[in-house]
């Protein structure tokens, strides 16, 4: 029996060692590509991670202006819009719609949002309460509000003592036109109505269109005093009623029992800063 030994020639270990050798190269190829797709992952994933920052950094700016806005102070310049309300019933506007909804539309006046200046100017009529003015302090653009007030606060009581007669030729000098009761006229920087006309003089009215008659009642100082302060603007119950004590004098309370309330409902449209 023959016995065969098997052996390899050597051309047949150079093709295996070349097949080796592929396959190797093959495997370095391979490990490249895996290394290549993981820096390019790694290249993606950066790229992501810093499109994020960007969009964080991109929010937060964004945050920042809006929260940056500006805030009323004082001596800006503001513009608004508002409707005013007595004891519940519209007496004023600044939008045209709602002036027709509650009748108190006039076709000569132009209906656009008030123009106001914080603080305004030493001897100027306010346009606006001085109540209001300090609590639109720190609003923005945008913002609504709904401010009440007591007659004190908002356009006073009726004072028979802001009637001031003005001779009927100097009124026609001055303001070159006929007096009519009811109308208005600019005196200064203060707006007045022309209370009456008679031949010889026109009274001219000062006090404000909204200016109210308190229904007052007269406390001696005294009594008042052992139930209550004293003090202008003290919101006190008399009688089982709400009562504002809007005089005091050395002997007695003056009281407006019940007293009307304003309404204001305010949005701010544009703030330019001082």
């Amino acid at each position: 029996m023959r016995i065969y030994t098997l052996v390899k020639s050597p051309s047949c270990i150079s093709d295996c060692n070349k097949k080796k050798t592929w396959r190797e190269y093959k495997r370095f190829i391979n490990v490249w590509r895996i290394n290549l797709f993981m820096k390019f992952t790694q290249l993606f994933d950066t790229n992501r991670k810093r499109f994020l920052w960007i969009a964080g950094i991109a929010i937060i700016l964004l945050g920042v202006y809006l929260t940056d806005e500006p805030e009323i102070g004082p001596g800006d310049t503001v513009a608004l819009n508002y409707i005013t309300s007595l004891n519940g019933t519209i007496i004023d506007t600044s939008i045209e719609n709602i002036a027709h909804q509650a009748n108190v539309f006039y076709k000569d006046r132009t209906y656009e949002p008030l123009v106001i200046v914080i603080g305004g100017k030493s001897g100027q009529d306010p346009i606006a309460p001085v109540a209001i003015e300090r609590k639109l302090l720190g609003m923005r653009v945008g913002e609504e509000t709904t401010i009440r007030l007591y007659p004190l606060e908002a356009y006073g009581y009726w004072d028979e003592n802001k009637l001031v007669p003005m001779p009927i030729d100097e009124f026609m000098a001055e303001f070159g036109m006929d007096p009519v009761q009811g109308q208005s006229v600019q005196v200064g920087n203060y707006l007045a109505n022309i209370f009456q006309v008679t031949e010889d003089e026109v009274l001219l009215d000062f006090n404000h269109r909204f200016a109210v008659n308190p229904n007052k009642e007269v406390v001696p100082r005294e009594e008042f005093e052992k139930e209550a302060e004293a003090r202008v603007g003290n919101l006190v119950m008399h009688k089982g009623q709400y009562a504002l004590v809007i005089e005091v004098t050395d002997t007695d309370v003056i009281l407006d029992m019940n007293p009307s309330v304003f309404e204001f409902k305010i949005e701010i449209v544009q703030i330019k800063k001082a």
